[in-house]
């Protein structure tokens, strides 16, 4: 309502204006001409000018106003995704093109609602999937604790559960662990916190999580000498990625094999292989 009234008092203005210069030049001309027809010439002249004016602007207005209400009912029917939404694509005017990028726009919007709204469903679901999981291992430690407690087991049986049971409690841990990772990105917990960076610093730190458990294996893992290369990247979580391939490589990979990381830099990408003898 306050732009409106704005919006009037500026054609008000301008009208007002338009009219005390008209007036003015008139009483200019009489003062000034000793001729009354020129008199009577200038200021019929003045007044059809002035009516011109006049007219002009309040058709300019009416365009505007045209035009502010077919936006504003054009983006609220956007807001209120209504289905009767209708851009003209074979019009040259200003309202149609606006309309167009508006409709560009609108897509834009929507496939983004969808795929955001496919991602979250994706992660409810893998959530879901893993907690039927976790179930599994939950019941076999329970199997295997109760055997051994309640049964008199040989030496070798009880070394061969408490394997069993190590592989339950590694296999418990990657679910219960790739379950909160889920859970903080369906929260939208998760944050990048991106920086330029030595990516070498970052396998430095994955290589870290896994180096003892390759030591045990007698695995070599070989990375490459150049050691300069940097980009932007969030180390926690790009080590966190490589760490869960270097973790499957060395639980893969028998005793005395190898994991080579190789780095490779383009003009507009970073590339990190990872292979195995697994």
């Amino acid at each position: 309502m306050k732009d409106n009234l704005k919006t009037n008092s500026l054609f008000v203005f301008f009208g007002v204006a338009c009219l005390l210069i008209a007036t003015l030049f008139c009483l200019f001309i009489v003062i000034t001409a000793k001729d009354i027809k020129t008199i009577t010439v200038v200021i019929a002249f003045s007044i059809t000018i002035l009516m011109l004016n006049i007219r002009f602007v309040f058709s300019l207005r009416k365009k505007i106003v045209i035009f502010t209400s077919l936006l504003d009912d054009l983006l609220q029917k956007m807001i209120d995704k209504d289905s009767d939404i209708e851009f003209c694509f074979h019009s040259e005017t200003l309202f149609d093109k606006i309309g167009l990028k508006l409709k560009r726009l609108y897509d834009i919007l929507e496939n983004n609602n969808i795929v955001l709204h496919n991602e979250k469903q994706e992660v409810e679901e893998l959530i879901s999937d893993i907690s039927h999981q976790i179930k599994t291992p939950i019941a076999n430690l329970k199997m295997y604790n109760t055997t051994m407690t309640n049964r008199e087991l040989p030496l070798q049986k009880m070394k061969e559960f408490n394997s069993i049971m190590g592989n339950q409690i590694d296999k418990l841990d990657f679910l219960t662990s790739t379950m909160i990772k889920a859970s903080r990105l369906e929260a939208g917990t998760v944050k990048i916190n991106s920086n330029y960076q030595n990516i070498y610093d970052t396998i430095a730190l994955a290589l870290s999580g896994i180096v003892l458990s390759a030591e045990n294996k007698h695995i070599t893992v070989t990375i490459p000498d150049q050691t300069d290369i940097s980009l932007v990247h969030d180390r926690k979580w790009t080590a966190e990625a490589i760490f869960n391939i270097l973790d499957n490589a060395v639980k893969y990979t028998p005793i005395g094999g190898q994991i080579v990381i190789n780095v490779q830099q383009s003009e507009l990408t970073t590339k990190i292989e990872l292979s195995d003898t697994g």
